[in-house]
């Protein structure tokens, strides 16, 4: 995937301000809501396959976390093209977490199963899967970030942008209990 130079121009300033700026680090909703404009004229595909491939998962899976808009416009292709322009494990490891944990849609399969992901990246995705899958349950005590004075987003902003990806049959409800995921991870 080709990413503009404006898409990595809005994804830079994004990244050097809000460690100074945001009030939950590394980032956070207040934060974002005087750029929502820009991210969202923005080729939203290119903006997240950019930000994943290029910054830490923190930062980028928290990005994510305060913008249910810009998954609102994304489609389960946009995001199978995604997968198909990373070059390193890294990403699919930020892009599973977030999409498992936070917008609580299942799309291991979806990427084991893409034809441009190396056989070589699969094998990690997997391995790492078997190691991390206790992460990709949201946690009691990290409800707490989605309050008022935590990330400035509640979780109810992704029942939208969760239900229109699920009309995609390639696409899964995540787990909820970490035995059902357990098993599922087993037969990857």
């Amino acid at each position: 995937m080709e990413i503009s130079m404006q898409t990595k121009i809005l994804a830079e300033l994004l990244w050097k301000r809000s460690g100074k700026e945001a009030r939950f680090y590394p980032v956070d909703r207040p934060f974002l809501e005087q750029y929502l404009d820009q991210v969202k004229a923005a080729n939203l595909a290119e903006f997240v396959s950019y930000n994943l491939a290029t910054y830490p998962s923190l930062y980028s899976t928290q990005l994510f976390v305060c913008l249910p808009e810009l998954w609102e416009e994304l489609s389960v292709d946009d995001i199978l093209r995604i997968i198909e322009s990373f070059n390193s494990e890294q990403p699919f490891y930020s892009l599973i977490l977030f999409t498992y944990k936070y917008l609580q849609v299942d799309i291991l399969r979806l990427l084991l199963e893409a034809p441009k992901v190396s056989e070589l990246n699969k094998q990690k995705i997997k391995k790492f899967l078997k190691t991390q899958y206790p992460h990709l349950i949201l946690q009691e005590e990290e409800l707490e970030d989605f309050d008022e004075d935590g990330l400035g987003i509640h979780l109810d902003d992704w029942i939208y942008a969760r239900q229109k990806l699920l009309t995609d049959e390639r696409v899964k409800p995540a787990k909820r209990l970490l035995v059902d995921l357990k098993a599922e991870v087993e037969n990857l």
